[in-house]
């Protein structure tokens, strides 16, 4: 059940943050999810680093490889990423654009001035 919820957050993570993109995927989406959920440096690598852990989880599970990480644990952090990127998007409607994202992350710019609530 956690390999399925897994491929399913990344679903939702590549419709969001990938629309349109084929190549360098999960650097692509884990920098863009950092920079849209994070506030601070440091969470962002935090996030940054989970995600980057998720999708090479998420890739050893789709690909039959043996998985390395503890499935439990990189499924809900997952979860939790996602979830505050949902929520960051309901509170804040059209604040998810991705040239408006990738030219903050270009600046080092924070997306959000404000933290959601998690």
């Amino acid at each position: 059940m956690l390999f399925r919820s897994l491929i399913d957050y990344w679903v939702a993570f590549e419709a969001l943050f990938l629309p349109g993109i084929s190549d360098e995927l999960s650097f692509r989406a884990s920098l863009r999810i950092a920079y849209y959920v994070a506030t601070t440096p440091d969470e962002r690598e935090e996030v940054f680093r989970k995600m980057r852990l998720s999708y090479r989880t998420r890739s050893d599970v789709v690909h039959g490889e043996r998985v390395k990480a503890d499935v439990r644990q990189v499924a809900t952090d997952t979860e939790d990423i996602l979830r505050r990127a949902l929520r960051a998007e309901v509170l804040n409607p059209g604040s998810l654009n991705v040239d408006r994202l990738d030219a903050a992350i270009a600046r080092g710019d924070s997306v959000r001035q404000e933290r959601v609530p998690t």
